[in-house]
């Protein structure tokens, strides 16, 4: 036995093993198709994962709170990993992660993207080598349209008078700059981003519009952690304060993952969700404490001194954004305690806001309840429980004055590899919280009640199915839905199978269906229905070749109109030229009578450029990709993208508008590791 554990020594390095391509994890991962409200949110959640991507754990050294702060990992996961651990001593490859109780095939494959098979040997690094040794990262991109739109023609000053939207001061190439350093306990970073149409040195920019940095440092074992800069707050089901989890419910019915760090820094190029200051966590045994500060400037219109509408997109392009940029200052602090044993988690939460102009937007009846006055703030308490086959992951919070929100996530496993997913939710219609995020089917945490049904099971190791139904409710009107007591369902089904090791099938099925309000008859209301299909195959025959392709479908009906239907045929492929030059393919071919019955699909993209667009109307879409390695530490990038459409003169409108058929996009890019 002792010969045996010897044998597997303590300094073996396997290095990084992919058991599946960054663009097959982020089109299987997300696999609901997305909102119209959520591209935006999604395209941030996978400039998240990517930094785990880029910095992947050591799983032969990495602590259980460490592992927990990767997406994908459940806690029964993250337990089983480190129970194998240390049977074994260490993984020799990822290839173990086979002998791992709870991790099915995807699992592996998707955990090969954020782990590696490490060096066991630690020793205590100086703070000189802390501060500047390790892996660093430097990356630029830039974005150059090969077309122009409206807004950059030239204008004269009455239009630009008469409409202030109408003309971008800036170029319209843009860029975005990444700096990143992580090494042991201290991670610090970097990012500089000009949109498109924003000026670049002028007009109060010096020289981007966007500047975010961060510093982290987090002991393993130390009591105290600190973060200064731009950082995320994380709580229980984010009725309070953002949320612990990542992604959608198809994610949580799958996996129930139960993140237990509340703080973390900003590492995406997202303008609005986060904090901007400082924060700290103690941790004596089983007890956490973290208290956070934060002073930002929002983008708002102000009128008499009142801020009457506050803007989340971050663009900065035109005389009027300019003009309601950063015009809002926003103090806010927070406290956060936490009692944790075994699998048992306890937390209380404090937020409090003061902002410096009063907000109260125009009244309308969908509105009546937003955020209004010069402050806001609430308390909750959240629990996490796992015993046995049962999980349960809650929060109840009550904001300022008193209004109730409650979200309740339990989840059973009744035998391996089968789980059963239920979720409650209430949000009071009065409920204020600026900073929640939560499972909800509006874009606000307030106004609704939902009832989530979710069933995941692998059943071989072949043959997977994932379903959940979501049933929602509002109890008074929102913007889409003037009456009250307005009604929807969401479903999502999605069957997985792998005829054999190299070729995998899936079906996905999402339907929704909730009353929206009937053109121009505002308050009646009536059911709109729009059911998505997709028959994709991955193909794997080799490490240095992949090949998907699917076939969509979409189908859109409201009574009061004409259905309308949509299909698309799309095909992406990766191939490995040579070891040092990647190219990544893409093409599809669409029609769809209108945007309502629009279809998706997941492009290759460059690193730390995530998106999901829509496909409408007919046309085609084409996308090349090529990653060259002239140097170990060294990758170039360059991407074309061309978008025509066979029925349409024009794309966009207003200042977007190019008067055109075609779109036409070339993006370079250069990532730089020392």
């Amino acid at each position: 036995m002792a010969g045996g554990a010897s044998a597997r020594g303590q300094t073996y390095t396997a290095g990084r093993e992919r058991f599946m391509t960054w663009e097959d994890f982020i089109d299987d991962y997300f696999a609901e198709q997305p909102a119209e409200d959520d591209t935006d949110t999604r395209t941030a959640l996978v400039e998240r994962l990517e930094a785990f991507y880029a910095f992947p754990l050591n799983i032969n050294t990495a602590s259980r709170s460490e592992l927990l702060a990767i997406p994908i990992i459940s806690e029964a996961q993250a337990d089983s990993i480190l129970a194998y651990r240390s049977r074994s001593r260490l993984f020799l490859s990822l290839g173990e992660l086979q002998f791992v109780s709870g991790l099915d095939h995807t699992d592996r494959c998707r955990l090969s993207l954020f782990v590696y098979a490490g060096d066991t040997v630690k020793t205590a690094p100086s703070a000189h080598t802390i501060l500047l040794h390790g892996p660093h990262e430097l990356s630029t991109r830039l974005d150059i349209p090969l077309y122009r739109r409206s807004g950059y023609k030239p204008h004269t000053v009455k239009e630009v008078a008469s409409n202030p939207n109408a003309v971008y001061l800036g170029y319209a190439p843009a860029s975005t700059t990444r700096y990143r350093h992580h090494y042991g306990p201290l991670a610090y970073g970097l990012t500089l981003q000009k949109d498109a149409g924003e000026p670049f040195w002028a007009h109060g920019n010096y020289p981007f519009d966007y500047v975010s940095a961060y510093v982290a440092y987090t002991p393993a074992g130390r009591p105290l952690h600190v973060w200064l800069g731009d950082y995320e707050v994380r709580a229980g089901n984010g009725l309070l304060v953002g949320r612990s989890y990542f992604s959608g419910i198809e994610q949580t019915v799958d996996a129930f993952p139960l993140s237990p760090v509340p703080i973390r820094a900003h590492t995406s190029a997202d303008e609005t969700d986060y904090m901007r200051g400082a924060a700290a966590t103690w941790h004596h045994r089983h007890l956490s404490l973290t208290a956070f500060g934060s002073w930002r400037r929002l983008d708002a219109r102000l009128k008499n001194d009142t801020a009457v509408t506050l803007f989340t997109t971050g663009l900065h392009r035109t005389p009027d954004e300019l003009a309601n940029r950063r015009t809002l200052a926003d103090l806010t602090g927070g406290l956060r305690a936490s009692w944790q044993k075994s699998s048992l988690t306890l937390g209380l939460n404090a937020v409090y806001d003061h902002y410096s102009h009063p907000v109260y937007p125009p009244l309308h009846a969908y509105n009546r309840y937003y955020l209004r006055g010069t402050a806001s703030g609430g308390l909750s308490a959240d629990w996490r429980l796992r015993h046995r086959r049962w999980s349960l992951m809650g929060e109840a919070a009550v904001d300022l004055h008193g209004h109730p929100a409650l979200s309740q996530l339990i989840r059973y496993d009744p035998s391996a590899g089968i789980g059963l997913t239920l979720g409650l939710r209430h949000l009071s219609p009065r409920y204020v919280a600026p900073h929640a995020s939560t499972l909800c089917r509006s874009s606000r945490t307030q106004n609704e009640t939902g009832l989530i049904l979710g069933f995941s099971g692998r059943f071989t190791a072949a043959t997977s199915l994932l379903a959940y139904a979501d049933l929602f409710r509002f109890s008074r009107p929102t913007y889409t839905a003037g009456g009250r007591g307005s009604k929807g369902i969401v479903t999502h089904l999605r069957l997985r199978h792998a005829t054999s090791s190299l070729v995998t099938w899936t079906l996905r099925h999402d339907l929704s269906s909730r009353q929206l309000n009937v053109a121009g008859q505002a308050p009646n209301m009536e059911y709109v229905c729009t059911q998505r299909l997709r028959l994709s195959a991955t193909l794997t025959p080799g490490s240095r070749w992949s090949l998907h392709t699917a076939l969509d479908g979409s189908l859109h009906a409201r009574p009061s109109r004409h259905p309308s239907q949509g299909i698309m045929l799309s095909l992406r492929t990766r191939h490995q030229l040579s070891p040092t030059l990647t190219t990544h393919l893409f093409g599809a071919l669409f029609a769809t009578d209108d945007y309502a019955s629009r279809l998706y699909a997941y492009e290759p993209q460059m690193r730390y450029a995530a998106a999901f667009p829509s496909y409408a109307y007919h046309g085609y879409r084409l996308a090349a990709l090529a990653n060259w390695k002239p140097l170990p530490s060294l990758t170039l990038s360059l991407r074309y993208a061309l978008l025509h459409y066979f029925n349409r003169r024009h794309i966009a409108s207003g200042a977007q508008q190019i008067n055109h058929s075609s779109q036409n996009d070339l993006s370079l890019q250069a990532i730089w590791k020392f």
